[in-house]
């Protein structure tokens, strides 16, 4: 069974932090076959070696333009994860609102 659990650390104007939790499979094993997962809404998952930087280059990835990245749309593609992959317990740690549809814009989230 693969699974992945963020845990939520805070939140600010337009803003979350978080953190990944626990994650069973990475790389070439975290999807079928593959390192993606396709979720459904606009937000899909990928596992590579460095997810938040890349020391080749010495590039920190921060989000951009794009300001369609959401927290809730990342909590729905984690949930969609999990439960692909047979794990139907707790998957966001510490979220004060729980998994719910109000769509919360993210200035910058942070991956620990």
């Amino acid at each position: 069974m693969k699974k992945l659990i963020l845990r939520y650390i805070s939140a600010g104007t337009g803003s979350v932090s978080f953190r990944i939790e626990e994650q069973t499979h990475i790389c070439g094993e975290f999807g079928n076959g593959s390192s993606y997962f396709g979720a459904t809404g606009n937000i899909s998952l990928d596992s590579v070696a460095c997810p938040a930087s890349s020391y080749d280059s010495n590039v920190l990835y921060c989000r951009g333009h794009d300001t369609q990245c959401i927290w809730e749309e990342i909590k729905i593609a984690v949930k969609e994860y999990n439960e692909h992959y047979g794990y139907y317990g707790e998957y966001i740690l510490d979220d004060p609102n729980g998994v719910k549809l109000d769509l919360v814009p993210l200035e910058m989230f942070v991956i620990e």
